[in-house]
């Protein structure tokens, strides 16, 4: 439902075959790299949070795991793959230090709607650290196999 099967076919096949690295056009693009078919243009959660969302909001986590406000801004001309189906190098993972993992187990009270705010999230933590991402067909340095079959939604408003 969230990932184009034929999509994910070809990232596999080129991991399979170790060309993904060289399948693009220079750049670590291969080091984090969103999966879902489904771009969502602005965001809207940080503003209507759900009724039975916990005492904490997005804006709370993101100062939690980061250490800075979160600045909406950065949605005005940028969304996010929803669902977190990512492909995530192994560096990319060792990047942040052990504390950081451990502090968003011992300070975040987890729950369905924290969670599911994870799915901006992780293009911070893995990606370069901007909330917001590029839809892939307008990034030169991937490869044409993952520039294409890409949709579109407005808003994350149920």
């Amino acid at each position: 439902e969230h990932i184009h099967p034929k999509m994910l076919g070809n990232v596999l096949r080129a991991l399979e075959l170790g060309t993904l690295e060289g399948s693009g056009h220079g750049g670590e693009w291969w080091k984090f790299l969103s999966l879902a078919h489904h771009y969502i243009q602005g965001f809207s959660r940080h503003t209507y949070q759900q009724e039975d969302c916990g005492p904490m909001g997005f804006s709370d986590l993101h100062q939690v795991l980061f250490g800075r406000d979160f600045d909406p801004s950065q949605f005005e001309s940028r969304g996010f793959y929803c669902c977190s189906q990512l492909l995530v190098h192994r560096d990319r993972l060792r990047s942040l230090p052990r504390e950081w993992y451990l502090q968003a187990l011992a300070e975040v009270p987890w729950d369905h709607c924290l969670t599911s705010y994870m799915e901006v999230l992780w293009h911070t933590a893995f990606g370069g650290g901007e909330v917001a991402e590029q839809k892939r067909q307008l990034r030169p340095e991937l490869p044409f196999f993952l520039r294409a079959d890409n949709w579109h939604e407005e808003s994350t408003e149920g």
